[in-house]
């Protein structure tokens, strides 16, 4: 199995009190359903990108991330500032 693509850690940020959530939403780059996961060290992931990004099929994979900006996406990044935010602002 394929090791998931994450956005790195953020050890400098105390972890939060939860291990993980998630968020489903609907992209508007790629136009589907997409679930972010964020872990309590910060660790980020988007299922979609990574469930597409290991298609064996070059031409499914391509067709399939052919708008996706990939693991740095603004919505994976932002998701997991706001958590950041409303963790930091309870302590």
């Amino acid at each position: 199995m394929a090791q998931p693509i994450v956005l790195e850690a953020r050890p400098e940020i105390p972890p939060a009190k939860w291990q993980v959530t998630s968020y489903c939403f609907w992209c508007d780059i790629v136009k589907n359903l997409v679930t972010v996961l964020v872990y309590n060290d910060w660790r980020a992931r988007c299922i979609y990108y990574e469930r597409y990004s290991t298609f064996k099929s070059g031409r499914e994979r391509k067709k399939m991330l052919k708008e996706c900006p990939g693991p740095g996406c603004h919505y994976v990044t932002s998701y997991r500032d706001k958590l950041i935010q409303e963790e930091s602002a309870t302590k």
